[in-house]
Parts: structure tokens; C-alpha cells; sequence
């Protein structure tokens, strides 16, 4: 009922949406924000390999992001477009303190080569996304960046969240490989919110 709720706030009651997004933003830059970045480091360097760097993106890798997105095919946001691809919607989605972007870069050419994105909510709350550049597909990329997320929520005590189309088969296994998850609700046009279910050792 709450999720349905934000979304039809988000897509039909901007300016309020707007407004709840600031308020998220303050307060989990208040109670979380410094805890999230202690840990993100670490993680990220635990996934990364010889060829691989894994880190969260600075200002400076904004226009590399904005073209990483525009080189993308069309198909690639058939169900995958979180937010604006151009250098002004990154800059202010950058500004967000419960907005954080990663990205996989090649370690010899400094090349971006995925992408990957956590929205934090105050209620302890995560919605999780990511995407392979289309020539670097196959490498088990996806899976790495799906780890340091989970890693990340996990490690502070947040559940981890992510809306997918029930036609993006691919991207249902893809999850199912990555971390067995629940359908927590069904959504309109044929989305689910799936929570990754937290691994016991």
C-alpha cells in the first residue's frame, strides 16, 4: 500500500515528491550517510580484481557516466531507465545524499564499463539497480556489482530492494543468480518490488 503510494506520488504529485525526496535526503545524510561511506570503500575494493576497479563515482565521472549511458542500444532501457541520462540530471541526482552511483571501470584504460545505483530511505529501505556497458556483457560484471551492493545494505542493516518487469526474463535470472529474493508486491505494468532475501552464515 506505502509502495503504491510513493508511486503514484512520484509520477503524478511531482512537486510533493519532491519535497519527500529532500527531506529523505537530509535526514539519511544526518543518521547514515557517514556510516554507508566508512564501508563502501572496502567492498568495493573486496569485489574489485587485476582488471576490474570497482568504486562509488565522484563529480568528475559525470560526463563519462552520461556518455557511458548515450552509447547504451535502445533495448538496453526497454525496463531499466531509474532516472535521467544527461549531465544535469546526474549532477543533481549526485547532489542527493541517499542517492549513491558506482561504477566498474577497466583498470588499464580507466574505461567505464558498468553502472550501478542504490537509493537509501530512511526507514532502512534500498532500491538497488545496475547495468553492463553492451560490449562487456558475459564477464560476470553483474554479479560483482550485485555483491557490493547486497555487501553494502547488509553490512549496515538495510534490506535490499529492486522493482523488475516480470517480461525482463533476463534480468529475473540474472537476480535469481545473483541472491535468492521474495516478491514483496506486485506493481503496475507488470512490475514486481523483490527483496534480496539476507544470506545466514
Amino acid at each position: 500500500m506505502i509502495m503504491r503510494l510513493l508511486l503514484f506520488v512520484k509520477h503524478h504529485l511531482t512537486f510533493i515528491w519532491k519535497g519527500v525526496e529532500f527531506f529523505n535526503g537530509r535526514l539519511f545524510q544526518i543518521f547514515y550517510r557517514k556510516q554507508f561511506l566508512g564501508s563502501t570503500d572496502s567492498i568495493c575494493q573486496k569485489y574489485s580484481t587485476d582488471t576490474l576497479q570497482m568504486r562509488l563515482l565522484q563529480e568528475a565521472d559525470l560526463k563519462k557516466l552520461s556518455d557511458f549511458f548515450k552509447k547504451q542500444p535502445a533495448e538496453s532501457y526497454q525496463y531499466f531507465k531509474p532516472h535521467g541520462f544527461e549531465l544535469q540530471d546526474l549532477e543533481k541526482i549526485y547532489r542527493n545524499p541517499a542517492f549513491m552511483m558506482f561504477g566498474v571501470f577497466k583498470q588499464d584504460t580507466g574505461e567505464l564499463c558498468g553502472y550501478f545505483m542504490m537509493r537509501f530511505f530512511v526507514n532502512r529501505k534500498c532500491f538497488v539497480g545496475f547495468l553492463v556497458d553492451v560490449e562487456a556483457r558475459g564477464q560476470g560484471i553483474a554479479g560483482k556489482m550485485g555483491r557490493v551492493m547486497l555487501d553494502i545494505c547488509w553490512d549496515n542493516h538495510f534490506t535490499a530492494l529492486a522493482t523488475v518487469s516480470r517480461k525482463n526474463e533476463a534480468a529475473i535470472q540474472a537476480y535469481r543468480k545473483l541472491n535468492n529474493f521474495s516478491v514483496q508486491k506486485e506493481l503496475p505494468n507488470d512490475y514486481i518490488c523483490i527483496k534480496y532475501e539476507k544470506e545466514i552464515n
